[in-house]
């Protein structure tokens, strides 16, 4: 894997989708709520903090964080992708936040000074990065002694049907490739072991890694195809590159692979995540 030739792909591809993802951030948000509560109580922002959210998207933990760090405290609010960013700061402006700054950023080399930030944030965003270890040792370079780094990562597949129905459609169809175990995709921390590994090399150690169960609920098969088509990160570009005819074979194959997770009120695909809690080593 070439990691720039990644890094702008990833780019790219969160940049097409940061519309929709703030259009519909209430409708995502509703599924991921147990995750989000779980950050925003381990991170734990006090008044007067400088707290860093990694890997922003539109905002969400940033306003959380800004609620209580308070006016003599400060966030800085970062992700790599322009729109992603460009939503962040509308709905931060529009909340009448004073204490955030916008940064456009990439995890791995951020430019920040040393030990300059109390805590950490980054839900969804370590196990995606185009080296994730490089980004964890910049998090611990930012990161004051005594601070925390709170973030989330998707479990295992097999603990993740939300993915993994459409996922296995699409490598089976040799539209996506198999997951490698050492690139950053969607399951690329979804291994304990992963994780400790990944803090030790940055100085990290951990204090909490939990399950975070999640849970989600499609209507119907138009909510199901909508849902992975426009939201759906690397899944949704690698669908929209396909002509007409391949993906309605790949909503049909989709639609009989989410069958079993079918009842009367739609589609229940479960999900998991670990919740990292961790502080310098």
């Amino acid at each position: 894997m070439d990691r720039n030739e990644y890094r702008d792909s990833s780019r790219n591809t969160w940049n097409t989708l940061a519309p929709t993802w703030d259009e519909r951030r209430e409708q995502m948000a509703g599924p991921v709520t147990p995750v989000r509560d779980w950050l925003i109580e381990r991170l734990a922002p006090r008044e007067g903090e400088t707290i860093l959210d990694i890997a922003c998207g539109t905002g969400e933990m940033t306003e959380l964080s800004s609620a209580r760090v308070g006016d003599a405290g400060h966030v800085i609010c970062t992700d790599f992708a322009t729109q992603m960013l460009v939503a962040a700061r509308r709905r931060g402006e529009a909340a009448g936040l004073t204490n955030v700054e916008y940064s456009e950023m990439d995890a791995e080399r951020m430019h920040l000074d040393d030990a300059s930030v109390d805590g950490v944030v980054c839900r969804f965003g370590y196990m995606l990065m185009s080296d994730r270890d490089a980004a964890l040792r910049e998090t611990r370079r930012v990161l004051r002694d005594g601070g925390r780094v709170a973030f989330a990562v998707w479990a295992e597949p097999q603990r993740n049907p939300w993915v993994l129905v459409p996922a296995s459609v699409l490598m089976e169809r040799g539209v996506f490739p198999p997951p490698d175990p050492d690139a950053p995709g969607i399951f690329a921390l979804g291994d304990r072991g992963k994780i400790e590994a990944s803090l030790a090399q940055a100085g990290l150690e951990p204090v909490e890694i939990d399950h975070v169960e999640i849970h989600h609920h499609v209507p119907d098969s138009d909510a199901l195809w909508d849902r992975v088509t426009k939201t759906m990160g690397p899944l949704a570009t690698a669908i929209a590159e396909q002509p007409p005819e391949e993906q309605a074979a790949i909503r049909a194959a989709m639609d009989e692979r989410a069958e079993p997770f079918r009842k009367d009120d739609g589609y229940h695909l479960a999900g998991a995540a670990y919740g990292v809690l961790a502080r310098p080593a």
